[in-house]
């Protein structure tokens, strides 16, 4: 038995998991004592993509997309060229002060005020990632390309935090009480 037992701590101190729950745990069908991660799996970058953003042109002025603001509640708009990939992105923040000045609406080109985004994401980004890059870059918004780099939305940090708290409080681990 002291053998057994000196085996047992060896091993579980190199394999957290059991040889019949492994895969189980690491592909988030079972929860283990890494419930969050677990549950952080199980979030879909595609999923959690807001598809719904309008995109603009580099060609359009600054006109156009204040008439849009003025009928979503946005703060980032995506800039992409005849392909659909992501040109740029422009932050409500960033404009908001040329908003007030309609002399420039019609002046300004929409590739002269974009910025590049401190980050792009893939559609097939695992959570994990997704999150450390809004950590690295301090952004709320983030634009999400698909496998041929066009742009298929944004993703917000705010939208990730409220679908991780919907799943911890519907799971259940198997230690919980009833």
């Amino acid at each position: 038995m002291i053998v057994a037992s000196i085996a047992y701590f060896i091993v579980k101190g190199f394999e957290p998991y059991y040889m019949e729950t492994k895969q189980l745990a690491l592909s988030g069908e079972i929860f283990t004592h890494r419930r969050e991660q677990n549950i952080l799996s199980m979030l879909s970058l595609d999923n959690l993509t807001e598809r719904d953003h309008e995109v603009f042109q580099p060609a359009d002025s600054l006109k156009d997309l204040v008439r849009h603001i003025a009928l979503v509640d946005k703060p980032v708009f995506a800039v992409v060229d005849a392909g659909h990939r992501l040109a740029g992105v422009i932050a409500l923040n960033d404009i908001r002060g040329m908003l007030f000045e309609h002399e420039l609406h019609d002046k300004t080109l929409l590739k002269d005020i974009m910025r590049q985004p401190s980050a792009v994401l893939r559609v097939g980004t695992p959570m994990k990632a997704v999150l450390e890059q809004f950590d690295r870059t301090r952004a709320d918004y983030l634009p999400v390309t698909d496998e041929d780099a066009r742009f298929a939305g944004f993703i917000s940090k705010a939208r990730i935090f409220e679908r991780y708290r919907l799943q911890v409080a519907q799971a259940r681990d198997i230690y919980d009480d009833d």
